[in-house]
C-alpha cells in the first residue's frame, strides 16, 4: 500500500515537472529540429541551426535575398510541442519595430516636413521652463542615433515601466533630468524612439498605428505586421523559451501600446522582409546615411535606423537585433545587397552577447 502511495507521488511529482519544463519552453530546446525552406538553403544554414541550440531557441524564421534577388525563406526548430515552426507563424519584432520609426522619420524629412536640426520641444509643442535646460536643446537627429542624452544604465528605462510617461504625459520632460548633454554620448534609448514616434503623430495629426499603416504597410494585398497590445497573444504565437528568472509574465505586461515607435510590432520574417525590399533600397543615404562613428567597433556606432560594423578589409554591414523575454530578433543590410531577417521565440536572460555571436557570424558567413 505505501509502496503504491510512493509511486503515486512520484508520478504526480514527475507530471508537475513535465509541466513545469513544457510550459518554460525547455523541452523545445533539445527536440530534434525539422526545417522547411522554399527555396534551397542558404549554405550556412547548418551553421545557423547549430548556433540556435547554442542560443536557447527553440525554433527561428529565417528570410534571406542575396544580391541577385533570389529570395529563400526558411522555418526550424519548434514553434510548440510536436508543431514545427512555420514560416507563417507570428513573432514579436521587439526593437526591430525602431526600423518602422527610422522610415518614417525619413520620409518626413525628405518632404521637408522636419528636419533632423529640428528641436525636439518645439515639434512636441512644449514650452519651459525645464528642470534641465538642456532638454530644449535635444534635436530629432539625436533621437535617432541614442545621443539625446538619455542613459538607461543610469536613470533606468521609463519605456519598461508598467505606465510609462511617454507618449500620453509628455509634460514629464519639463521636470526630467538628462544623464549626459544632448549629442555628447550614445547610449541606446528606447524613450528616444518613443518621442520620435510622438513627434511623428504630431506631425501627421494622426494616430501612430495608422500612420504606419498607412506610410509602410499599405498596398499589400495580405501582411501578418500588426502592433501588439498589453497581455495580448496574437493568434498562432509560438510557445517559447525563457531562462529564469523571466516569464511569459515579463512578455505580456510591457505596454505595447506605448511602445509602439520602440518595440511594438509583430509578423513574420518573410513580410518584414518583404517590406525592407520595397522600403529600404540601395544603402547610401537616408537609413544608410554616412555613421558619424567608427564602424571599426561592433554596437558602438549607431546611424538613423542600424548600427553599421566594418572589418577592415571587408564590407559595410547595417544591422540592429531586437530582444524581449523569450524573443530574439535581428536584421542585417549589407553593402552587397545581402538582407537578412531572423525572428526566434527564446533567449538567455544575458542575451546581448548572444545576439552579438548572431551578428558577427552573418558577417563572417557573408563578407
Amino acid at each position: 500500500m505505501k509502496v503504491g502511495r510512493l509511486g503515486g507521488l512520484l508520478f504526480m511529482l514527475c507530471l508537475v515537472l513535465l509541466l513545469w519544463v513544457w510550459q518554460s519552453g525547455a523541452v523545445l530546446k533539445y527536440m530534434a529540429r525539422p526545417f522547411v525552406c522554399s527555396a534551397a538553403e542558404p549554405e550556412w544554414f547548418d551553421a545557423l541551426v547549430d548556433l540556435s541550440r547554442e542560443l536557447g531557441w527553440p525554433g527561428f524564421q529565417l528570410s534571406y535575398v542575396d544580391p541577385r534577388g533570389d529570395r529563400v525563406d526558411c522555418a526550424s526548430g519548434w514553434a510548440g510541442f510536436m508543431q514545427p515552426m512555420r514560416t507563417d507563424v507570428v513573432m514579436r519584432y521587439a526593437s526591430l519595430s525602431k526600423l518602422f520609426t527610422s522610415q518614417v522619420m525619413t520620409q518626413l524629412f525628405a518632404e521637408e516636413r522636419l528636419h533632423p536640426d529640428d528641436f525636439l520641444v518645439r515639434r512636441l509643442g512644449i514650452s519651459g521652463p525645464f528642470t534641465d535646460p538642456r532638454v530644449a536643446q535635444i534635436r530629432l537627429g539625436q533621437l535617432l542615433r541614442h545621443t539625446a542624452g538619455f542613459d538607461r544604465l543610469l536613470s533606468s528605462d521609463p519605456m519598461l515601466m508598467e505606465q510609462p510617461w511617454c507618449p500620453n504625459h509628455l509634460d514629464v520632460l519639463q521636470r526630467i533630468q538628462l544623464d549626459h548633454a544632448p549629442g555628447s554620448h550614445y547610449s541606446y534609448s528606447n524613450l528616444g524612439y518613443c518621442l520620435l514616434g510622438a513627434v511623428i503623430a504630431k506631425a501627421e495629426g494622426e494616430a501612430l498605428d495608422k500612420v504606419y499603416r498607412r506610410r509602410l504597410l499599405q498596398g499589400y494585398a495580405s501582411t501578418s505586421i500588426a502592433p501588439l497590445a498589453r497581455g495580448e497573444i496574437r493568434e498562432g504565437e509560438p510557445a517559447r523559451y525563457f531562462e529564469p528568472p523571466e516569464s511569459s509574465a515579463d512578455l505580456l505586461s510591457l505596454d505595447y501600446q506605448s511602445l509602439l515607435a520602440a518595440g511594438g510590432w509583430s509578423g513574420t520574417a518573410q513580410d518584414l522582409l518583404t517590406m525592407l525590399e520595397d522600403q529600404f533600397t540601395g544603402v547610401e543615404g537616408g537609413l544608410f546615411e554616412k555613421p558619424l562613428c567608427s564602424p571599426l567597433i561592433w554596437r558602438a556606432c549607431h546611424g538613423p535606423a542600424f548600427y553599421a560594423y566594418k572589418k577592415n578589409g571587408g564590407q559595410i554591414m547595417y544591422w540592429r537585433d531586437g530582444s524581449l523575454p523569450g524573443v530574439s530578433a535581428f536584421v542585417g543590410v549589407f553593402e552587397s545587397g545581402d538582407k537578412i531577417v531572423v525572428l526566434a521565440n527564446g533567449r538567455h536572460a544575458a542575451w546581448v552577447n548572444d545576439s552579438d555571436r548572431l551578428g558577427q557570424a552573418f558577417y563572417r558567413w557573408l563578407r
